[in-house]
């Protein structure tokens, strides 16, 4: 049996089985007041709910007793050394040791409890070895009522005394007796407090009578008996006290019978209303005081029906209020609105009409209980929650608190399938951080232990589902989910917003209101009645109305979202075009709910007839893309608006071929640049690039603003043209084309438009470029370059030349995608890191680690700077890395990203076939073999070694590749084809060497220092994260599971994505690219009081070198010789050549020891990966002395 207590006291007793304790929130000022609209519970504060997992014996149950307890240890600090914390459901985490304002009491079979929820749940013992059944806690009068223990007596504990056994400060109330029985009473089945103006009465139901207490003050201070109904006909189940006219004191109660009510002065008992057209017992559900009828009126629920009568028993109305199905319970809003929660259905009726008005079905049978009713919420807990896949998860925005509060300001709405249906949910806020932690995800499993039906004050009878308490559910996405989103999806639940947002960011657009291709239109353009941008720059100050105008679309800009909680429109989108005619070039501005009908068909190179647009001053601060026609004039003071009204604007697209070169307009133009010509190119020079794609990263996200919900969402790419042994490093943010972003992988032709050129002039000259998006880039991969204006340019068609030169084996061999990719490295001198910041704000403590990585946001990677001493050092081969990261699958293994893992080493053949270059049209694949880190071995053991023969088979099968087949760039003018087809083929030979080792043991090797061996057991705080975790490895690239690899290292969808049919391999089954281990570094505090274990991760590809500048890190010492060691040991290993040399080398050592005792600042790189798994990297290593540099308080950085 279980009681919640949260505050103040509630109405009726309902038993519900359960094997957790489910909290809800529910407020009446010490219980009912006895005046006009005043008979059910007043509420307030929304408290939190959490499910507590005990692990006393057998179950729990609950009843709808969940009451708030204010204050009850005051503003007072928790100490760590008290009851360890049950096992707590899926819930967000909160800050630890804050002043405990709001606490949960729970009463269980076993004792009484108290729920901090001001920490992470942790529950406190009060009381032991005692049963309680029924609870409330009096505020004004500083106790807690219960009926508890093996005989159910009536016990009233202080809350006082209960407070000082959790905080042990006051040793005066520890001597004092903590509770006292009210009378003698035994077998009590249920109470209710009833406040009737100054007095507070206790009416009781016994076994077979009804007490009456009242509270004497002080000096008494306890409760008195006041009334005695003794020898009733029938027992009391459920009793309840009601004011005639505010005079005469009744009670009324429930029987198995019927209902019947006492004179409390005079003390004559009268039945009230006896079904007697039921045949044998009755169950009582509710006693129902009806508002607005001075106490006079009632409405009694039974059964599966309800009956309106007044307090001597005569019928008010003729109506009966009918259920649907027998009820499990029977509650009162304070909506004037009865609920009846059944097991198939919930439903919603009218209390002066009994009509129905709202009705929630569930397909499967489940017992579900009401829990109380909060100002417009209502919540419920089924007893035994089955498992839910979670369809979707998406984002809007919130609503503007009123001043001062403080809110998100997103909203996310979750929906839930059972196999046979699916339900849109509201995620209350304080739960957001489950979604930005990717542990409530599409595909995810859960059950849900708590929810509420929330009201909206702002419409008329409308509400929804809100999800209070979580619990994952074993197994992964199940096949009961739906595949695909519903068409014409309804706007959010809450709110007055329209449309939702892109999960991860706000660049892309989202949802079926962006529209793919608009129409083209079949107009007669009259050339006579047409402007010139020219001569609207003249003329614009002197005119309202404006002629048609026709201009090709030389540039696009990605999507800005301007939306704010206290902004009211609908559509905040903006986009930036640049648009121009034969007279020059001018912005043009697509404004709000114009984005989703027209952005996605508005696309460079095309033509638009402009009519009834307006034009406005430029906005002097917005970016200016670099024109590939230099000579081009542009008209930078004024741009055209576009806009629904204001006036409302006609836009027509131009099909291609009917447009006639006497309207002048001009062609496309770009600024394709080599790798050869990058070297030479400044900062932030502007041009175009073309690709083979040989390396893509995961998708990442970085803050837009310190403390904001706001990311830019990027990934890194290399590209190879063949005019160079140096790719191309690109740094690609998201550009509002999500079906690009998403499907960038390696082996696809890459063409970047608009990419600006990122160098460090006062860094080494010898120091790595790379290319980063602007706002107006524009990608494009295979697939999508079919029309494109650029298949026209000279550099396109000599990239496409080479790439028919070029072997697919060759080119798959240098593929990798995914994985930790620290670039850019951070620069070799301290000062340059910190030149735009100060130093006090770069350096964090390395006790501020937890709060960095707890306030981390999905795949959010920052980089941080911390002062330490470097104490130990170990090596940790990839057979111990495998074994951690299989750990670390299991917490993943519901998600739609996780396959089932083999527990034994696989061997992966591949097919024989003959040598094709890439514009042969019998197109082959390449599966190379795949192995997992944990059949590698940092060194072989000594036993004796065997080579064994595996035979490899080419597969012919060129349906994997299909995409290359149809890829069309335009002919040039002598009509020969630039590229019929992106076709790729293999090489490899038949048979493999493979060296097979007698001994797989796990190989490590360590060093500490001495000042490390002294401390290590004094710490006040030692962090670890140096797990390596799957994601964090660079894999080599499978062009049959392409689809596997990109869902891996992309973000988690908004909604679910089933995963490959016939699929089951899992991600450690790809070969990594990244080495044979890793180090584990521990970093210690300079006041030796607390450490950090850190990862550094050498990353060396032999297939490609350039892959991972090496070079970057050659001034640090340390680094250096763990990456040089790690790759000599890889080609090593590579050219099957026993590797002599332990993994911590005579340098790596003596790099350590010349560090040993003296203070650096380590650069970290940090990213979030989902649930709980952060990685954490050791990036750079800076001295604080260092030349040249003037000493900083004791120190010099």
């Amino acid at each position: 049996m279980l009681s919640v207590e949260v505050g103040r006291a509630s109405c009726g007793v309902q038993l519900l089985s359960s094997r957790v304790a489910d909290f809800s929130r529910t407020r009446v000022p010490d219980g009912i007041e006895l005046k006009p609209q005043s008979t059910v519970a007043e509420q307030k504060d929304q408290i939190l709910g959490k499910q507590i997992s005990g692990t006393q014996e057998g179950l729990w149950s609950i009843n709808n007793q969940n009451y708030l307890l204010p204050d009850l240890l005051q503003q007072s600090q928790i100490s760590d050394s008290s009851v360890n914390p049950p096992k707590v459901p899926l819930t967000s985490q909160e800050p630890q040791n804050k002043p405990l304002r709001v606490n949960l009491l729970v009463g269980t079979e076993n004792g009484l409890w108290l729920l901090d929820r001001s920490g992470q749940g942790r529950v406190y013992s009060l009381i032991t070895r005692r049963r309680f059944q029924q609870m409330d806690v009096l505020e004004g009068l500083n106790v807690l009522i219960t009926i508890s223990g093996k005989k159910n007596k009536l016990r009233v504990y202080y809350l006082s005394w209960l407070r000082n056994k959790i905080l042990r400060n006051d040793p005066e109330v520890e001597k004092r007796q903590g509770w006292v029985s009210v009378g003698d009473l035994e077998g009590c089945v249920h109470y209710k407090v009833v406040k009737y103006e100054r007095i507070k009465f206790l009416v009781i139901a016994l076994k077979n009578s009804v007490e009456v207490y009242a509270w004497a003050p002080k000096p008494y201070h306890k409760f008195m008996a006041f009334k005695s109904f003794t020898s009733l006909h029938h027992k009391p189940l459920s009793v309840d006290l009601t004011v005639e006219n505010g005079q005469r004191l009744k009670v009324v109660y429930g029987s198995i019978v019927g209902f019947h009510a006492i004179d409390v002065d005079s003390g004559s008992v009268y039945d009230l209303y006896l079904p007697t057209h039921i045949q044998g017992t009755i169950r009582p559900h509710a006693i129902i005081i009806l508002p607005n009828t001075s106490g006079m009126e009632l409405l009694l629920t039974y059964e599966d029906e309800g009956i309106y009568i007044d307090i001597y028993g005569h019928f008010t109305k003729e109506t009966v209020l009918q259920w649907g199905e027998m009820p499990a319970s029977v509650a009162y809003l304070q909506s004037n609105q009865v609920m009846g929660w059944g097991e198939k259905a919930i439903e919603l009726r009218s209390v002066e009409t009994g009509n129905l008005e709202g009705v929630f079905m569930h397909k499967k049978a489940q017992k579900l209980k009401f829990l109380c009713e909060r100002n417009d919420k209502l919540s419920v807990s089924p007893a035994e929650p089955p498992p839910l896949t979670v369809v979707a998860v998406e984002r809007y925005l919130a609503e503007a608190p009123p001043p001062p509060a403080a809110a998100p300001q997103y909203c996310y709405d979750v929906t839930l399938a059972d196999g046979a249906c699916h339900l849109r949910c509201y995620l209350p806020p304080r739960l957001n951080g489950l979604v930005q932690r990717a542990q409530l995800r599409p595909g995810a499993r859960l059950r849900l232990r708590r929810c509420s039906y929330l009201y909206d004050e702002k419409r008329l009878r409308y509400g929804f589902l809100c999800l209070e308490e979580l619990e994952p559910a074993g197994g992964g996405g199940g096949t009961d989910a739906p595949s695909t989103p519903r068409r014409h999806r309804p706007p959010p639940l809450r709110g007055e917003k329209k449309h939702y947002l892109p999960l991860w960011n706000n660049e892309d657009p989202y949802g079926d209101m962006w529209v793919a291709d608009k129409p083209q239109a079949q107009v007669d353009v009259d050339v006579s009645k047409l402007t010139s941008l020219g001569q609207l720059e003249m003329t614009w100050r002197s005119r309202v109305h404006f002629h048609p105008l026709l201009v090709r679309v030389l540039h696009k800009s990605r999507l800005r979202y301007y939306g704010k909680p206290e902004k009211k429109t609908d559509m905040p989108y903006q986009a930036y075009f640049e648009v121009a005619d034969g007279s020059g070039m001018m912005s043009m501005v697509l404004w709000n709910s114009l984005c989703p009908e027209w952005y996605n068909s508005i696309k460079v190179g095309t033509v638009l007839l402009l009519e009834h647009y307006a034009i406005k001053t430029s906005y002097p601060f917005k970016t200016q893309p670099t024109p590939g026609d230099s000579q081009m004039k542009r008209f930078p003071t004024i741009e055209i608006s576009l806009n629904v009204r204001d006036p409302p604007t006609k836009i027509s697209i131009i099909p291609e071929e009917m447009v006639k070169p006497e309207w002048g307009l001009p062609e496309v133009k770009y600024r394709f640049i080599t790798r050869s010509e990058l070297d030479d190119l400044p900062n932030n020079h502007s041009c175009d690039i073309i690709g083979l794609v040989t390396f893509v990263g995961r998708a990442e996200r970085a803050r837009k603003k310190e403390h904001g919900e706001d990311f830019w969402l990027y990934r890194w790419a290399h590209a190879i043209d063949g005019t160079s042994d140096q790719p191309f490093i690109l740094e690609l943010f998201a550009t509002s084309q999500p079906d690009v972003f998403e499907h960038i992988h390696p082996m696809t032709y890459l063409v970047c438009t608009q990419m600006r050129v990122v160098r460090d002039v006062t860094e080494n000259p010898s120091s790595t470029v790379y290319l980063t998006t602007s706002n107006e880039s524009q990608i494009f991969i295979t697939g999508w370059h079919k029309g494109q204006p650029y298949t026209k340019d000279t550099k396109v068609k000599n990239f496409i030349q080479w790439t028919k030169t070029q072997r697919e084996a060759d080119q798959m061999k240098k593929t990798v995608i995914g994985g930790y990719y620290p670039f850019p490295r951070p620069p070799n001198n301290f000062l340059k890191y910190c030149k735009k910041n100060k130093v006090e704000s770069v350096l964090k403590a390395i006790g501020e680690m937890g709060k960095e990585i707890q306030d981390l946001h999905y795949r959010e990677h920052k980089r941080i700077a911390v002062q330490g001493i470097i104490s130990a050092i170990r090596y940790i081969s990839c057979t111990s890395a495998a074994g951690e990261a299989s750990g670390v699958e299991l917490i993943q293994k519901d998600t739609s990203q996780s396959l089932e893992s083999s527990a034994t080493s696989k061997e992966d053949s591949v097919h024989k076939g003959k040598n094709t270059n890439l514009q042969n049209k019998e197109v082959k694949s390449v599966l190379g073999p795949h192995c997992p880190p944990g059949e590698h071995q940092a060194v072989l053991s000594k036993k004796s070694s065997v080579k064994r023969k595996i035979p490899r088979r080419l597969n012919t099968d060129a349906q994997h590749l299909d995409e290359f087949r149809h890829e069309d760039f335009v002919q040039d003018k002598n009509g020969q084809a630039v590229s019929d087809s992106l076709q790729y083929s293999t090489d490899l030979e038949g048979m493999s060497d493979i060296p097979e080792t007698a001994d797989t043991g796990r190989i490590r090797d360590s060093w500490q220092s001495d000042l490390w061996a002294q401390v290590k057991d004094k710490l006040m705080n030692y962090l670890h994260h140096s797990t390596i975790f799957p994601e964090s490895i660079p894999r080599k690239f499978d062009y049959v599971h392409k689809d596997l690899l990109m869902q891996q290292y992309n973000l988690h969808a908004a909604v679910h994505q089933p995963k490959e049919t016939g699929t089951d391999k899992n991600i450690n089954e790809f070969k990594s690219a990244s080495g044979l281990g890793y180090y584990e570094v521990t970093v210690l505090g300079i006041n030796h009081d607390v450490a950090i274990d850190v990862a550094f991760l050498p990353l060396f590809c032999p297939e490609d070198p350039h892959l991972f500048q090496l070079e970057d890190i050659q001034n640090d010492t340390l680094l250096s010789c763990m990456s040089c060691i790690s790759s000599c040991q890889q080609k090593a290993t590579s050219n099957e050549r026993l590797c002599d040399m332990f993994p911590l080398s005579n340098e790596i050592v003596k790099a350590a020891m010349d560090l040993d005792g003296k203070h650096v600042v380590c650069i970290l790189d940090i990213c979030h990966l989902g649930d709980d798994k952060v990685e954490v990297f050791l990036s750079k290593i800076y001295k604080t002395v260092e030349p040249g540099v003037e000493p900083v308080e004791s120190g010099a950085i």
